[in-house]
């Protein structure tokens, strides 16, 4: 037999419309035959899948892309180790439509964020690398007066006219 009978209650209303109560019949509905070994084989594809890492990167791939169709927010992306491994470990040709367009957004957006973070740090290594310099700068000024007020100190008022001599 492909399919069984299996009983389920139906409420049904009853004829007297001015009654609010209702009584309970039982109806027939059919299922396939085989319908309480899917849950049971799906376990055990997903498990077989499991075992390996491209399986698992598999299986993440498809749970996400579901997940991603049902609520298209950032939040339901593969984050970037999840992207890395199944980039790495999955064919991209045998991506449904759906993976294929929730790893071009995961892409784009991590790609965006991780630009934006390198960006922000060179920005940041930029502006410290300029204050040690004019701090740098500052201080070879200082040094170079104080050196010049030494010599005049030692060998008299000499100095400034040798120096203005010299250039």
């Amino acid at each position: 037999r492909i399919t069984s009978p299996i009983t389920a209650e139906k409420p049904k209303a009853t004829l007297d419309p001015s009654s609010a109560t209702s009584h309970a019949s039982v109806a027939t509905q059919y299922q396939l035959t085989h319908d309480y070994l899917v849950p049971s084989l799906r376990d055990w594809l997903t498990r077989k899948q499991r075992e390996t890492r491209k399986g698992r990167a598999e299986l993440k791939l498809s749970e996400r892309a579901a997940t991603w169709s049902d609520k298209r927010e950032n939040k339901q992306l593969p984050t970037l180790s999840e992207w890395f491994s199944i980039r790495t470990l999955t064919y991209s040709k045998k991506w449904t439509v759906p993976e294929r367009t929730v790893m071009q957004r995961a892409g784009r957006v991590h790609g965006i964020w991780w630009g934006g973070l390198v960006l922000a740090t060179l920005l940041l290594g930029l502006g410290i690398q300029q204050r040690i310099s004019s701090e740098r700068w500052k201080n070879l000024g200082a040094q170079t007066q104080t050196s010049v007020d030494a010599l005049q100190n030692n060998l008299g008022p000499s100095v400034g006219t040798l120096w203005a001599i010299g250039s």
